[in-house]
């Protein structure tokens, strides 16, 4: 499971806690009330506010939180590996190379691609025309 699901469903539910906390404590006081017949309605709605606020904001913002994580994990990130352009060939080149930035000086920036057991990151060594994978620590 995508990481930022978990995210989302776990402040999806922490949002729901709070929401259940709110209503407890708007419970409370409503019930509270009853018993104080001296209280006036303009006390009893500020004492509900007070006891609603932080509840209901806590659980508004989880909420928030969980939408930006479902959110996160339904954006794709796969590359996808059988496309031409990721041929692992000494001649690879790709076709939507990211433009030269001052982060490489002059260079041209690294062939990167996907290794095709692990699915990881791997890069081309130029200097031994071949392929190189990060995760596994090996040439291909």
């Amino acid at each position: 499971m995508n990481i930022w699901r978990v995210i989302g469903y776990l402040f999806l539910g922490f949002g729901f806690v709070f929401l259940a906390l709110d209503a407890i404590a708007g419970y409370s006081v409503a019930y509270t009330d009853s018993y104080f017949a001296a209280v006036s309605p303009q006390t009893t709605l500020h004492l509900l506010v007070d006891a609603l606020t932080p509840y209901a904001t806590i659980a508004s913002f989880m909420f928030v939180i969980a939408a930006v994580g479902l959110y996160a994990a339904r954006t794709s990130y796969i590359v996808n590996v059988d496309s031409p352009s990721l041929s692992f060939s000494s001649s690879h080149k790709t076709s939507s190379q990211p433009p030269a930035s001052s982060t490489f000086q002059g260079y041209p920036p690294p062939q990167v691609s996907i290794c095709p057991k692990c699915k990881q990151t791997i890069v081309l060594v130029k200097e031994y025309q071949k392929w190189y994978c990060l995760n596994e620590k090996k040439y291909l």
